[in-house]
């Protein structure tokens, strides 16, 4: 089962996300990343097993794939490939999985 996070933790990786998501869009890659890497940080161990874990790596990899870093990008979502399922037909993709 996933585990929520609350208060403080999800309002800043929220908070930190969408700044990143911003600067992303604005392709201030540098801002993004380090938005992105904050966000990373706030997430408790074991990082995986949290919501808003696949928001940061799916940031993370977009700002990778738009600085050209694209096997970077790909390294960092195989090696947090645990954190996300295939999404059924419908949902939103890179979902956090849920169950053990």
């Amino acid at each position: 089962m996933s585990r929520i996070l609350r208060g403080d933790e999800k309002a800043g990786v929220e908070r930190l996300c969408l700044r990143g998501e911003l600067h992303l869009a604005a392709c201030e890659y540098g801002e993004a990343l380090a938005f992105f890497l904050e966000a990373w940080e706030l997430l408790p161990e074991p990082r995986e097993e949290y919501q808003g874990t696949a928001r940061v790596i799916r940031g993370l990899t977009r700002v990778m794939r738009a600085r050209g870093d694209l096997a970077e990008g790909i390294g960092l979502l195989l090696a947090n490939r645990a954190c996300f399922t295939p999404a059924p037909a419908g949902a939103r993709q890179g979902s956090v999985r849920r169950g053990g």
